[in-house]
């Protein structure tokens, strides 16, 4: 395999890689702010990857997303949170 195959192998591994976290984040953030709220207390080291979810229509009031990748999150209209400082 030459060095152009083998790094676009990588670089779709790592999209794929990267596509599977944020599905995770997405989800467990899904499962409600008790569920989000004890992951991130179970891995306080992992930052969370929520960039571009669509999160419209949850209830993320006391969701625990500080230091969390929210660049083009979809907040919508209804979604109602109360940000901690």
């Amino acid at each position: 395999m030459g060095d152009a195959a083998a790094q676009t192998r990588v670089e779709l591994e790592t999209a794929a890689s990267e596509a599977a976290g944020l599905e995770t984040h997405i989800e467990i953030l899904r499962r409600g702010v008790l569920a989000w709220n004890q992951w991130r207390d179970e891995n306080p080291d992992t930052v969370p990857d929520l960039e571009k979810a669509k999160c419209a229509h949850m209830d993320l009031r006391g969701a625990n997303l500080r230091g969390a990748e929210l660049t083009g999150m979809d907040f919508g209209e209804r979604t109602v949170f109360k940000r901690r400082v």
